[in-house]
């Protein structure tokens, strides 16, 4: 567990059930009184959804390890696609956002959570 102040640009915590990457990180005062809060510009690992979260620095945040690598897509159907991973050459099935295009062959960055994986970017 860090404080919401501790977060830094690329850190992975849990908020509300679902893994979020950090973007940007900042200590902002807000009322009369100069009470500090940490504005926490985040993005949803699964959904994609954007948040900007509004927390106190002593708030408690969840980290997760959770580590970039690299697949080629052996073969896709729809949103989801095979993938193998370049240095295990484990095969394994992975979520693409719809604006993704991706083709047969391609390498690509994942992550993976609590047995699920989405692609990050195409290379």
């Amino acid at each position: 567990m860090a404080s919401m102040e501790e977060l830094k640009k690329g850190d992975y915590f849990l908020h509300r059930g679902e893994p979020y990457l950090v973007r940007r990180n900042e200590i902002v005062t807000v009322g009369t009184h100069c009470h500090k809060k940490n504005k926490v510009d985040a993005v949803a690992l699964f959904s994609g959804r954007q948040e900007l979260l509004t927390e106190h620095p002593g708030n408690k945040a969840e980290l997760l390890d959770i580590k970039r690598k690299s697949a080629q897509v052996i073969s896709k159907g729809g949103n989801t696609m095979q993938l193998m991973d370049t240095i295990s050459f484990e095969t394994f099935d992975a979520e693409a956002k719809q604006d993704m295009e991706l083709s047969e062959g391609d390498t690509v960055i994942y992550v993976s959570y609590l047995g699920r994986t989405t692609i990050l970017e195409k290379l």
